[in-house]
């Protein structure tokens, strides 16, 4: 016999408002897709999950997500930005914008006590629902609170990656200190790391094993990620190659965090 469990509180897992819910002019589909998209979203409100993530999220086949998603976009729930130049070639996924659907402001229930909008850089204070206006954050502290925020979460930083990817490991003070110059928030971060590992299968850096690699601080401070040579670019059709790049980026990430796992354990028996 199956035991009963109590859900409150015991679960994660993606949010859909009842306004969607009980819209009548979405499939199931679409307000399970809407639910899963919201749940890849950060703070900026936007998301960038690849067309099979969607997919395996709903238990759908990428052709029926694609599917769905034109609902979302014929509904007005979404916005799909394509992605354009250096990001194309980089094959980078679509760009996913949540709309204010006109069921959002119609249904009181879809917020918390009732209240259908706030407005853009503004927060509600208590029952009087008095809104405050507060000034726009500032980029360098979001790009900071985003390098504290991985570093607690993975005890990995941003510059671990890049410094355990990068070929020569020449200078790393000298890198690091470019690095925190340059303070890249989340989306550089992903730039230069995808950058980095389109650079380290070209061939410019794999001639004569690697003796024309730069030294990491120089190539920072060059900004060597926005280099659009094309020898430095996977070919769309080179699916291998491509798949051998993303699974030497993941092996490296895991070996980097086993590496200081068994640093603090060290620290721990000390």
């Amino acid at each position: 016999m199956i035991a009963t469990i109590n859900p409150y509180k015991r679960f994660k897992g993606a949010f859909i408002p009842n306004a969607i819910l009980e819209f009548p002019g979405l499939s199931q589909s679409a307000k399970l897709v809407w639910g899963r998209l919201a749940q890849f979203a950060g703070a900026n409100g936007r998301c960038y999950p690849k067309i099979e993530e969607i997919a395996a999220g709903v238990a759908l086949s990428s052709r029926q997500a694609k599917r769905v998603l034109n609902e979302l976009v014929e509904n007005d729930f979404i916005q799909v930005v394509k992605p354009t130049g250096k990001r194309k070639l980089m094959h980078w996924p679509n760009e996913y914008l949540f709309l204010d659907h006109p069921c959002f402001k119609s249904d009181p229930k879809c917020t918390s006590e009732g209240d259908t909008s706030v407005p853009s850089g503004g927060v509600v204070n208590g029952p009087s629902k008095e809104v405050t206006l507060m000034s726009p954050p500032n980029k360098r502290v979001i790009q900071e609170n985003h390098n504290k925020r991985v570093k607690e979460e993975t005890g990995v930083t941003d510059f671990d990656i890049f410094w355990e990817k990068y070929p020569k490991k020449k200078s790393k003070g000298t890198a690091r200190k470019v690095w925190v110059k340059i303070n890249p928030g989340k989306k550089k971060s992903a730039a230069i790391l995808n950058g980095l590992s389109l650079a380290i299968n070209s061939n410019a850096w794999e001639k004569e094993n690697g003796k024309y690699i730069p030294y990491p601080a120089s190539w920072l401070n060059a900004e060597g990620w926005e280099d659009e040579d094309e020898e430095t670019y996977v070919e769309p059709t080179d699916y291998g190659r491509q798949a051998k790049i993303i699974a030497a980026d993941r092996e490296r990430i895991r070996l980097l965090k086993e590496k200081k796992q068994r640093k603090l354990e060290q620290e721990a028996t000390c």
